[in-house]
Parts: structure tokens; sequence; C-alpha cells
């Protein structure tokens, strides 16, 4: 039993040796880096969509132009005071 016991502490210390060598070997490996100049990021491979226009955000469709296009929305409830549940403010002070 003693033997055993005695097996187990050697490979509990043998194994925290191997783990903290390969934490020092990482740690000296990113020192390495720190000094090394990386590349900047740029947009090489990035194209535009031929199909969007970028006058509006991309939100003008195809083929329209700015002063033609409109982004039409309906009322899902039908009662005309807005585009959904909300209700404007109808006091004359609130009235631009």
């Amino acid at each position: 039993m003693k033997s055993i016991l005695r097996s187990l502490v050697i490979l509990i210390i043998v194994l925290g040796m191997i783990g903290s060598y390969s934490v020092f070997a990482q740690e000296e490996e990113e020192e390495a880096l720190v000094g090394q100049e990386h590349p900047t990021p740029s947009m090489e491979g990035v194209r535009e969509n031929p199909e969007s226009s970028s006058l509006v955000n991309n939100v003008v469709l195809r083929g329209a132009t700015p002063d033609k296009a409109r982004i039409i929305l309906l009322d899902p409830i039908g009662d005309d005071k807005g585009p959904g549940y909300y209700t404007y403010p109808t006091h004359p002070v609130y009235v631009p």
C-alpha cells in the first residue's frame, strides 16, 4: 500500500514538473511574439456588390434613383395611427 501511494506521489510530482515546463515554454513564446510586427488587416478580396446602391447604406432598391425611391410600410392593424401597435400622442402639446 505504501509503495502504491509513493508511486502516485512521484507520478504527480513528475506530471507537475512537465506541466509547469510547458507553461514556462508558452510564456517564452508569447514574449518572443510581442516584439514582432504584425501585418495590418486589409480589405483584400472584398468587393462592392454591383447590384446594390451605396447611396443610402444599401437601402435603395436596385434600379431606383434616390429621388423616386419610396419605402412603403403597411399598418398591420389598419388604424392608420402608425406602423404598429404604438399609438402616437394626440395632445396638442405634442403636435409639432
